[in-house]
């Protein structure tokens, strides 16, 4: 379901984030991976800040078809966004 995969994608975005805060570079491969099983779904990361600084964050979007009763199959976009401060 939608709420399903909202609650995926804003966990990976967490992840993501914190995997960027202990090992820079990491953020957005570790937040791909995470979604990766949403079945029929397109998803592309930017990581605005990256450590070494203060912060490291992520920026994740999921394009997914849903079929809803009645109105047919429908594109739906859901987003997250994460940040962490940095460990070193």
């Amino acid at each position: 379901t939608v709420y399903v995969d909202h609650l995926r994608v804003q966990s990976a975005a967490h992840d993501g984030a914190r995997a960027g805060a202990i090992s820079p570079g990491q953020g957005c491969s570790t937040a791909l991976q995470r979604v990766a099983g949403i079945s029929g779904a397109s998803a592309t990361c930017t990581a605005p800040a990256a450590c070494p600084g203060a912060t490291s964050s992520v920026d994740l979007i999921v394009t997914e078809t849903v079929s809803i009763p009645l109105l047919g199959a429908r594109t739906v976009q859901l987003s997250a966004s994460s940040e962490f401060q940095c460990i070193s």
